[in-house]
């Protein structure tokens, strides 16, 4: 499982409740869809780190979304 973080600047859909976890890394062109049902397309995808402790980098994708 791939933890991951959606985005998007559309207003009308930011306060979905998205995806945190993916089987996969989604590609470009892909969907993906909210809990309430409303599906936007993957228009970016970027791989990040956080840090809990400065010596164990935690990986994780930020997926961009947008009108499909």
């Amino acid at each position: 499982m791939i933890t991951g973080l959606c985005r998007t600047y559309l207003d009308d859909f930011k306060r979905e409740d998205w995806p945190e976890v993916f089987c996969g890394v989604p590609i470009l062109g892909d969907f993906v869809e909210s809990k309430s049902g409303k599906r936007l397309r993957v228009v970016g995808i970027t791989h990040c780190q956080k840090f809990r402790d400065p010596y164990k980098p935690i990986p994780f994708i930020q997926v961009e979304l947008n009108t499909p």
